[in-house]
Order: C-alpha cells, then structure tokens, then sequence
C-alpha cells in the first residue's frame, strides 16, 4: 500500500471543500493544507469537515493576493510539510471518491517512479435547466514521490510546472493510475467571492471542455453536506 499524504493549496472554495475533504478525511488520517487569503470561510469548512470524519487537518494560513510567484511555489512548501514517501497534491475543487482514493492506495508502482497521473472528469452545465453533467478531462499529475521538486512559476495558473510534459516525453519516470479519476468542478463556480480569488473568472473559460457531456452517476456527490451549495443546495 502506497504512503500517502493528501497535501491542498486554496483559496475561497466554499462551495466544494467540504466534497473535496470528506473522501480524503475517510481515507487518510492526516491532510496537509495552506490557503492563501480565503474570505469565505474555506478554512473552517475544511477543518469542521476533517473533524466530523475523524481526520486533522496541518493547516496554514497566509494571505498572498495576486503575488503568482507565492502561489505558484505552494507546491514545494507543501512538499516540505508532507513525511510521507508520496503526497497526492489536490486542487481544492477537485472531488474524490473513498473507492478511487483505496484503488490508487492499493496500485503497485515500480521502483524509480516519481510522478503518478490521474484523470480528471470535468463537471459542466448540462442543458439549459442547470443540472450537471461531466465531460472526459485529461491525465494529471497528482501523485508525487519525495524527490520531486517545482520550478517557480511566475504566471500562475496559466505556466504548467512542467512535470506533465517531462512524464510525457519520458524525462521523469511517471505511472498513469488509468483507472483512478476525480471530478473537477473548474468550469463552476467555487465560492460567493469568486471574484476576490486571482484569475478565477478567467480560468473558468481557459480551460477547453473535452468530449461530448454525460449523465453523472446518481450518487457522486455522496451525502450532502451541510453548507449551502448553488448547485446541490444545503444539507
């Protein structure tokens, strides 16, 4: 079984942190976390909710604005924060599943592996009566052994850190967990203050849709939870 810990950098996820937390609060006893400047109460939501699932949360705290070069290097002081062999980097409205979270725990990676890719399944609008749908994403790198590290971006979101193209030309020895995903919520709106968090209106239309839309299965969300949601609703 890998040794994992879940590491997130966020700001102003209100709508999803607590769907992004709970399946990993489950399967992990330990989530490390900074959130760079939240106004919407992100960080109590995702303490509450690692609370109620029986998890903790090592959370930081530190307003950084729009400096892109301090958000862009969270990657590395999460890393450090993180004594474990892997830590599984996820964005903070990106929402697993307990089955997906215990496949990849459960996955054998072969020695001299550092990267793990993960597939993301994209939600979106389906239709003009405002239920959701999911379209097919793309391989991410998300899992990372303890000799990675990231080159400092200075235009973030927009400049990967490379680490995806390296895998794909055969720089860094990778492993695509073919069949592990997440639902990424980055086309939807994430918090009240979307509009006080740096880019966020302008990476909901970056991001190009992939694939026809499909029906989401009827239980991805799980149980929801107690704060208000646009497009779930309350708890």
């Amino acid at each position: 079984m890998l040794d994992i810990t879940p590491a997130i950098h966020c700001k102003n996820e209100a709508y999803w942190i607590h769907y992004v937390i709970r399946d990993l609060a489950k399967v992990f006893g330990k989530i490390v976390m900074i959130d760079t400047g939240s106004t919407d109460g992100t960080p109590d939501i995702a303490m509450q909710t690692a609370e109620d699932y029986g998890a903790t949360v090592l959370l930081t705290i530190e307003d950084m604005g729009d400096d892109a070069q301090a958000i862009g290097n969270c990657p590395n002081r999460l890393r450090k924060m993180v004594n474990t062999e892997w830590m599984l980097l996820v964005d903070g409205d990106e929402i697993w599943q307990e089955d997906q979270l215990r496949v990849m725990l459960d996955t054998k990676v072969a020695h001299g592996i550092q990267v793990g890719m993960i597939n993301n399944r994209n939600l979106c609008i389906n239709g003009d009566e405002g239920q959701l749908g999911e379209r097919e994403g793309f391989s991410a790198d998300r899992v990372f052994g303890s000799s990675v590290r990231w080159d400092l971006r200075t235009d973030y979101p927009f400049q990967s850190h490379g680490l995806e193209e390296k895998a794909r030309i055969g720089a860094i020895h990778h492993f695509d967990f073919s069949q592990v995903y997440c639902w990424h919520t980055r086309h939807l709106d994430r918090s009240p203050k979307d509009d006080e968090t740096y880019f966020r209106n302008h990476k909901k239309g970056y991001f190009p849709y992939d694939g026809p839309i499909k029906e989401l299965p009827t239980d991805w969300a799980g149980e929801l939870g107690p704060w208000p949601n646009p497009y779930l609703g309350a708890g």
